[in-house]
């Protein structure tokens, strides 16, 4: 997905600002040297690490976790977009299970596929939640602790940005190095790793199915909930990923969309299930009339996954200052609305299911 023209791009960083961004980091990688933790540090660090370990059981776990640290950190916008964007993760997890999936693509590549998904989601929030964690333990203690990152295997980048975000308070600013980490992140962890040809079978396979090519915030005050969002293309490419990052980013704290968006997601429970927005079209129950289309709940058909998380290597190390330029913009989608677009997508297969 690139820009359209009719995107608008609004200045963030000057190019300067970025520059010295990326000094930053390369001093700190230029100076590594083993922490000494105290008494009270080594304590934040085990309760952060079993936390995390807590919550990273599945997609519901970790989509609950990052709801709840927004309830509380209303300033880190990342958290609850990270919280609308696995909400999305866990409906493609269980379209894999549902209609017509079930039919169309065969066990073991669904299983595939739910295993790439599934491995994503987990090291985003293996990668993110203890920044998160972290945060809120130097907003209780009034002092930084973000020198604590590297015990966690988070990018040198980070580190420097939490710093900044602790002096500054750009929200923007974070949000949109978040997204720029995490998608490196799990390109250097996860897709690097992959053979190509799968992902673009993967993505062949569902490419007439709108609802799992997309990206869907539902919001406003009447039922039917209206849906906003963006459909997804060139997901191989890391830096397509950040620029639909950055317009998720956009749309989802639009004044328009934001105040209804988030009482969405604190009245109605994550289940991974589509009807948890649409009950009139999807429904999680597989002896239903067939009126409507079979969305299940994520733990009835798919079982926890074990992840080792043994991919550890910073994907700064590698790169050029060029991979942080995206920093320079945040991107305003022309349209933000797709309420049309997935309704007449589902109804194509409410009557495919019917007749």
């Amino acid at each position: 997905m690139f820009c359209s023209f009719l995107d608008r791009s609004v200045p963030l960083l000057d190019l300067k600002d970025v520059e010295r961004i990326c000094a930053q980091v390369r001093e700190v990688n230029g100076h590594t040297w083993p922490i000494v933790l105290s008494g009270e540090e080594k304590e934040i660090v085990r309760r952060i690490q079993e936390k995390v370990k807590e919550e990273n059981q599945d997609n519901i776990s970790r989509t609950s976790a990052y709801l709840s640290f927004f309830c509380d950190h209303t300033e880190i916008h990342w958290a609850f977009l990270a919280h609308m964007v696995s909400r999305n993760g866990g409906y493609n997890m269980t379209d894999l299970q549902g209609f017509p999936m079930n039919d169309i693509i065969k066990d073991k590549e669904r299983q595939s596929f739910f295993l790439f998904l599934e491995k994503a989601n987990a090291y985003i929030f293996q990668d993110a939640y203890p920044q998160l964690l972290l945060y809120s333990e130097s907003k209780k203690r009034k002092k930084s602790l973000f020198h604590l990152l590297p015990l966690f295997h988070v990018s040198s980048f980070m580190s420097v940005i939490w710093e900044n975000f602790w002096k500054k308070r750009e929200s923007d600013v974070l949000t949109i190095s978040l997204i720029i980490n995490e998608q490196n992140m799990i390109q250097n962890r996860i897709i690097d790793h992959i053979e190509d040809h799968l992902v673009e079978k993967w993505l062949f396979l569902l490419q007439d199915r709108l609802e799992f090519t997309s990206v869907l915030f539902p919001f406003g005050k009447h039922t039917p909930l209206q849906l906003a969002g963006l459909s997804i293309s060139h997901f191989e490419d890391p830096n397509q990923r950040i620029i639909i990052g950055k317009k998720l980013y956009s749309i989802l704290f639009h004044k328009k969309i934001f105040p209804t968006s988030f009482l969405f997601a604190k009245s109605v429970t994550h289940s991974a299930s589509r009807s948890d927005y649409w009950n009139h079209i999807y429904t999680f129950d597989s002896n239903n009339d067939r009126n409507r289309i079979f969305s299940p709940a994520l733990r009835s058909v798919w079982k926890p996954v074990h992840h080792s998380f043994k991919e550890k290597e910073d994907w700064f190390h590698t790169i050029a200052c060029q991979k942080l330029y995206p920093l320079q913009t945040t991107i305003h989608p022309y349209r933000k609305k797709i309420t049309r677009k997935i309704k007449t997508g589902s109804y194509l297969l409410l009557k495919n299911l019917t007749s």
